[in-house]
């Protein structure tokens, strides 16, 4: 078919799709909205009450000079109905407007002392009153717009209409699978979901859901009863965030989508395995090479293009063919389906066991085999496998390969873990206090030691473009020897200096996403910068990247938190020449943590202990001679750092024997609490 035919078709099709819809007000009289209503305490779901609601617009009202229906709940017969107000709703231009409280501020239709409705309403995300209009539906909106309906922000996937009564209606898909028609609202959850948050901090479980449209008596519009229908996958319009079995952190992302009777989405690329040791960053990402969702079905595509399949909508004790491949079947079960917390909030929860079997569908030993998968309904898989894989991994990894993924967090709306932007990491203020003590010891290896406290009080910030430049107040002592026979020097300051923050691209990339150098012979990925910034490195080799295996990695460390920079950084082993630097205590605003320092000129805090450690050259024992700082720790290295001796000592007097060691240099030192107070050399004759 030509490129003209086609356009001619689509066009041909979306009016004949459209024909006959005419825009509907919602704001009308004589209608009803059936919603079914489920309450329980969290931890005694056996206590579940179920009720079926009317909610409808009964009565007139002027707020602000505008005119409002009020929206009521219905309560009794048809004979004698009793109407309690919730709020006012108007429409313009296509626009619907609510003002009020949402549905928990019915204390005696839940029967919650006043109390209990307070708590839960100062618990709410948004906080919307009496006093504060919202928009609750804009029908002007489009696909691919991202809306802010009253405290929810989601995006349009597409539009088409439907029937309601006899004629047909506009209805939009939202991202996260709710669907909202013309004249009637959500009719995945209800009339005011949008601008009642579930309170995240109370005991009790609550959720709406639509059943019924009613004009005039009449029946217009009805919902279906599989409690299934809301469920999704993956979002297109947020981030999520989940831990890999090797306990990284990476990111599922959706970087373009396209609609037609099918919605696919394409996930960002990650770095693929694509032979023995050798990864391709321009593969699929470990969602797969797509996603295709048709109806209540989300097919997910591996490396081969072949299917896994998952049934949104499948109940308890459903089961479905998941993947086929002419030597191997697995199947789905729905073997669980409850509420759990789900990123520290409560969700309907289904989990999915998958069974292997063979050619001849016999059961056969299979790493899959009683696999679970879970699927929540309002944020999509919490716990999936590595799709692009699937169902097995073809080459020999040089790194561990993750297979499963535990979701630990995501945006719009943000939950649990987030990844941290680089400005947002040195987010100070005027005002703002930060202490540091920094250390370095050599001294095993012939060199210096040194440890320093620093006071940095931020006093002035100026922003641009790609920089942040702070006016800083900084205070340091230092502590420096130059070697194991020098004595140490003592060293205070005081000054003003300015700290300029620059735009770091590379730390702004998301977990599990490759960045690379600009002749694209070095590729690098980025790990969660909240948790540890020490990125993998890979190297181009042909047509291969490799992994770089990096010396003593495994004891270096960098950690960093939202508005407090750099919080901890240590380089070394332990037992090895080493630097730390470590965020002791901070102040921002009115919050404070950890134990401030202080520092003045003629502050004495080293050596302030007379320690004698003798003889030197040693023949079957050391001697050490303390005053005032017992107990503490005596740790006796060889010459290649190894831990030979350790003691506690908590008289004036110890000795410490030495027959066993063989002839040549030690190194030790004296650690008192966490804090190494004396290092020095000794020799065995």
């Amino acid at each position: 078919m030509s490129m003209k035919k086609t356009f001619l078709f689509l066009a041909i099709l979306f009016s004949i799709k459209n024909y006959g819809t005419q825009y509907v007000p919602l704001v009308s009289e004589n209608v009803e909205w059936q919603v079914l209503n489920t309450t329980y305490p969290y931890e005694f779901q056996m206590a579940k009450t179920i009720t079926h609601q009317i909610y409808t617009l009964h009565g007139d009202t002027v707020i602000g000079n505008l005119a409002y229906k009020k929206f009521c709940l219905k309560i009794n017969t048809d004979d004698q109905p009793i109407y309690r107000y919730y709020g006012a709703i108007r429409e313009q231009n296509k626009t619907i407007y609510y003002i009020g409280n949402g549905y928990f501020t019915s204390s005696p239709y839940f029967n919650l002392s006043p109390s209990k409705v307070k708590a839960m309403n100062e618990c709410l995300s948004s906080y919307n009153n009496d006093g504060q209009e919202v928009v609750l539906y804009d029908f002007n909106s489009k696909p691919g717009d991202y809306i802010q309906w009253g405290y929810n922000n989601k995006q349009i996937s597409y539009e088409d209409s439907v029937l309601v009564g006899n004629s047909y209606r506009r209805r939009l898909h939202l991202s996260d699978n709710d669907v909202i028609i013309e004249g009637i609202g959500s009719v995945m959850n209800s009339l005011l979901f949008f601008v009642t948050p579930m309170p995240i901090c109370s005991d009790y479980f609550n959720n709406w859901e639509f059943e019924a449209f009613i004009s005039n008596g009449t029946t217009l519009y009805k919902t279906t009863k599989n409690q299934s229908v809301g469920y999704q996958t993956v979002y297109s319009q947020r981030k999520a965030y989940f831990k890999s079995d090797s306990n990284t952190i990476v990111t599922l992302k959706i970087d373009s989508s396209a609609f037609f009777n099918d919605s696919i989405f394409y996930p960002s690329r990650t770095l693929q395995l694509v032979g023995d040791e050798c990864y391709d960053p321009k593969g699929g990402g470990w969602a797969g090479k797509k996603i295709v969702f048709e109806n209540q079905w989300n097919y997910f595509f591996n490396e081969d293009n072949d299917s896994i399949k998952i049934k949104t909508d499948a109940g308890i004790n459903d089961s479905w063919t998941l993947f086929r491949r002419s030597d191997l079947t697995i199947s789905a079960t729905v073997t669980k389906w409850d509420t759990a917390m789900v990123m520290g909030v409560i969700d309907s929860v289904k989990t999915i066991t998958l069974h292997v079997f063979d050619s001849s569908m016999k059961p056969t030993p299979h790493e899959l085999e009683n696999t679970t998968i879970a699927l929540s309904k309002h944020y999509g898989l919490t716990k999936t496998l590595n799709f692009i894989y699937f169902p097995s991994i073809k080459y020999s990894p040089g790194y561990y390969v993750p297979n499963q993924y535990d979701l630990v967090g995501m945006t719009h709306p943000e939950l649990g873990v987030q990844h941290i932007k680089w400005f947002e990491i040195f987010d100070f203020h005027e005002g703002d206090e930060f202490h540091y003590i920094e250390s370095t010891n050599f001294l095993m290896s012939g060199g210096s030691a040194s440890e320093k406290k620093i006071i940095i009080r931020i006093l002035k910030r100026e922003n641009f473009n790609d920089l942040i430049r702070y006016t800083q107040d900084v205070e340091f002592l230092l502590n420096y020897q130059q070697n194991t026979k020098s004595e140490a020097i003592i060293t205070y300051q005081h000054y003003q200096d300015t700290n300029l923050i620059h735009k770091n691209a590379a730390f702004d990339q998301e977990p599990g996403i490759p960045v690379f150098n600009n002749e694209r012979t070095q590729m690098q990925i980025y790990p969660m910068i909240n948790n540890d910034s020490s990125p993998e490195i890979y190297l181009k080799e042909n047509n291969c990247w490799r992994r770089s295996i990096i010396n003593d990695d495994a004891c270096n460390f960098v950690s960093y938190a939202k508005g407090r920079g750099l919080i901890s950084a240590s380089s070394g082993c332990w037992q090895l020449p080493y630097e730390s630097k470590e965020q002791v205590y901070y102040m921002k605003s009115s919050v404070t943590w950890g134990n401030p320092l202080v520092l003045t000129n003629n502050e004495e805090v080293y050596n302030r202990f007379t320690i004698n450690i003798y003889p030197n050259p040693a023949t079957d024992k050391i001697n050490i001679d303390l005053k005032d700082m017992t107990p503490c720790t005596f740790e006796l290295f060889d010459a290649q750092g190894l831990l030979v001796k350790q003691k506690e000592l908590n008289a004036l007097s110890n000795s410490v024997s030495t027959q066993e060691l063989s002839k040549g240099l030690f190194f030790y030192r004296v650690i008192v609490g966490n804090k190494q107070v004396k290092t020095g050399k000794i020799v065995k004759n």
